[in-house]
């Protein structure tokens, strides 16, 4: 999967799929630029937060276990 290093989100290529990694080592998962990930969560900040996301919408982690048992 490639991986583009950014400062901010505007240098993020239109439709671009693969990891974003911000100057501060927080990174995002993306497919066609929207937040998407199915193994993993999408935002892991470099503080250790990490947030879940498919198709760009908001997932608590439990939720994104029992959708995965699909």
């Amino acid at each position: 999967m490639k991986t583009i290093k950014v400062r901010v989100w505007v240098e993020i290529p239109d439709n671009f799929t693969g990891i974003v990694e911000y100057l501060n080592e927080t990174k995002y998962w993306l497919k066609d630029r929207l937040r998407h990930r199915e193994d993993g969560p999408v935002v892991e900040i470099s503080n250790g937060i990490k947030y879940w996301y498919l198709e760009g919408i908001y997932c608590y982690q439990i939720n994104l276990k029992k959708t995965m048992l699909f």
